[in-house]
């Protein structure tokens, strides 16, 4: 098998020229029963970013590991070269593996690798059965579309250093299905990758608080401070629902200088998302920004040659980025039980507290696929009580699985989540709702089932289709960005699902 990482790869991941000391290959699904016997691993360099565009690229590699036997595990399978490869910089990386177990096995079956695409057309990974490690390529397979292996390729040497400065700023464009790389005079600063079809345009990463150490968040003890350095994203056009992964970059020096204040080990660490930015924060304003203002996430943790990485996953439009264990900003409420039953078709919703104080509502959130929710009604609650209170909300837009968790706010803007309950519709027809009605430029459109086509036509009052599109493989969530410039007035949005049409009133502001 040979396939080839492209030098524009590389150095945004912040390689530089240098020795290549191991390479890391992740099974997301071990299906191999047999170790692999006589394995080898061959590295090389072109000047030609293809393995394969409609004529083959004979890339000349160089032996760079040998193991007599090797037994793969899930997860990452790191190996350490016995020779080190010198890498130019400039050139495409080809790696070659090869391995020879005799013969195939009925019982066998092959490993599954995480991948991704690199956005070209070409064969970017190729490979032939029933040759030796010494033959060279006759007859090939390959993967169209860019397809390869996601690895960790480690140098023995340093890649690009991490910003440190205040109010240090750089701008990218990020548009549909981006992966941008942030720097700002070669120094990374930050990682976007948008995972859906919205275009943010020009995305400016700031510094906006810097040094080693930790600043207090919104409380006093040393314990919940975050680290000194913080960040701010600010698109051209955010949107509050869209997806998108962040890595954070975070110098040793700042990494061991948190922890010396905080006392906590960096394997802890959460990355904080406010809506602001995270200095508007302290114990005497603990909540500047109002309700469900903050988000803490358990980061992936990685490293950047010496220094360490933080990537999280976010679906609430770009803000402040901090990290840190800022602990709970505890609500003086007690929730007894939040409990659901499917009712006639709807969904029944019943909890119940049995104290509260200053206690102002209930958000009550809904997914589809557990990941991605949306409120669906309010409840007020008490104020302030020191007997039990019931509550409840009905919901009549169910879908196959129907996912609900309750915020619970006070009037001091702080809230706190419940446990998910999740209430399965089997019967579940195709329905179709619109998250943001009104809308502006763009629409929402979330469906009770999975669909492989669907195609939206906006129709104004005169019965003429202002605007339509079509999407494949459609899961839960539709986000539309208008292209046309839509007048305000009343319309409708014509859901052509699998071949069965669905109309829902819509309003333009």
């Amino acid at each position: 098998t040979q396939f080839i990482y492209l030098a524009s790869e590389l150095t945004a991941a912040g390689l530089t020229a240098g020795n290549i000391s191991s390479i890391a290959l992740n099974v997301v699904s071990k299906l191999s029963v047999r170790p692999f016997q006589n394995l080898q691993i061959k590295m090389g360099q072109t000047g030609n970013g293809y393995l394969h565009n409609g004529s083959f690229n004979n890339v000349g590699t160089t032996l760079v590991k040998s193991l007599s036997s090797y037994a793969t595990v899930a997860g990452l399978n790191t190996f350490v070269l016995d020779a080190s490869f010198s890498w130019n910089g400039t050139s495409h990386l080809v790696v070659e593996i090869c391995y020879d177990n005799g013969s195939a096995s009925a019982g066998d079956a092959a490993d599954v690798l995480g991948s991704y695409s690199d956005g070209t057309a070409n064969y970017q990974m190729l490979w032939q059965n029933n040759i030796t490690c010494s033959s060279s390529f006759s007859s090939i397979s390959a993967y169209p579309g860019g397809l390869k292996p996601q690895a960790v390729i480690q140098l023995a040497g340093t890649g690009n250093s991490v910003e440190t400065t205040l109010n240090a700023t750089t701008t990218s464009y990020l548009s549909t299905n981006d992966n941008i790389y942030f720097y700002n005079s070669g120094k990374i600063v930050a990682r976007v990758q948008n995972s859906t079809g919205f275009n943010y345009g020009c995305t400016q990463v700031i510094v906006d608080r810097a040094g080693s150490g930790a600043n207090s968040f919104w409380g006093a003890s040393n314990s919940t401070y975050l680290a000194r350095k913080t960040y701010r994203i600010i698109p051209t056009t955010n949107n509050a629902t869209g997806t998108y992964q962040i890595t954070l970059y975070y110098t040793a020096a700042e990494k061991t200088a948190w922890e010396a204040a905080t006392g906590h080990s960096w394997n802890n660490i959460k990355i904080v998302k406010v809506k602001s930015q995270i200095s508007n924060y302290t114990p005497a304003t603990p909540a500047p920004d109002g309700a469900n203002a903050v988000e803490i996430v358990t980061p992936v943790l990685g490293t950047y040659g010496a220094d360490y990485t933080l990537t999280g996953t976010f679906t609430t439009g770009f803000s402040g980025f901090g990290v840190g264990i800022p602990g709970s900003n505890t609500l003086p409420m007690t929730l007894l039980d939040f409990k659901g039953q499917l009712d006639k078709n709807t969904a029944l919703l019943n909890w119940s507290t049995s104290s509260e104080q200053a206690s102002r509502d209930f958000d009550v959130e809904k997914s589809t696929d557990g990941s991605n929710y949306y409120r669906i009604g309010t409840v007020t609650a008490a104020g302030n009580s020191s007997t039990r209170k019931e509550y409840s909300l009905r919901d009549d837009k169910l879908s196959a699985a129907n996912y609900y968790r309750l915020r619970m706010n006070d009037m001091n803007s702080r809230s706190k989540l419940s446990e998910v309950v999740l209430l399965k519709y089997n019967t579940a027809g195709q329905n179709v709702w619109v998250v943001n009605n009104p809308f502006k430029n763009y629409i929402d459109v979330r469906l009770a089932k999975d669909a492989a086509k669907v195609r939206l036509q906006l129709v104004n009052a005169a019965g003429s289709i202002v605007e339509e599109k079509s999407f494949e493989n459609v899961t839960a969530l539709i986000h539309w960005q208008l292209s046309n410039d839509v007048g305000t007035g009343t319309y409708i949005l014509r859901t052509i699902v699998d071949g069965t049409a669905l109309s829902s009133k819509l309003i333009k502001q």
